[in-house]
């Protein structure tokens, strides 16, 4: 009986260390989006404001 509960008990650990492995994956692909997401929207942001400054100036030139 002794044996049979040490048996589940390291199955219920090798559980466990799997499932922490997993969400620390988990974690780090979260967190390589995040940047990655965050690298695009500066991006875009850039984008917008040069777009923004371009039809400004334009507008002025016009004027």
């Amino acid at each position: 009986i002794i044996i049979i509960v040490l048996l589940k008990e390291k199955l219920v650990f090798s559980w466990i260390i799997q499932h922490l492995q997993q969400v620390r994956q988990q974690n780090h692909l979260n967190q390589q989006l995040e940047s990655t997401n965050t690298a695009q929207l500066q991006q875009q942001q850039q984008q917008q404001q040069q777009s923004s400054m371009a039809s400004q100036q334009q507008q002025q030139q016009q004027q």
